[in-house]
């Protein structure tokens, strides 16, 4: 996240989880407004058009996506 907000130029604010599956839970509830994470935590919540990636680490596009 930190090469990702260098990159787009914005400055972001770190907060810790305990899992990505409690993290989940923000941005779907409004309280943050991105999280980094693999593809298949929140590949049901892309599909369903409730999140959208914004950003892929990997040398292929996401399937998640």
């Amino acid at each position: 996240m930190e090469m990702f907000s260098a990159a787009a130029g914005i400055k972001m604010n770190n907060v810790n989880y305990r899992g990505a599956g409690p993290a989940l839970n923000d941005p779907l509830g409004g309280q943050i407004q991105a999280m980094a994470s693999a593809p298949g935590t929140p590949k049901q919540h892309v599909d369903e058009g409730r999140l959208r990636v914004l950003a892929n680490w990997g040398r292929s596009a996401s399937q998640a996506s």
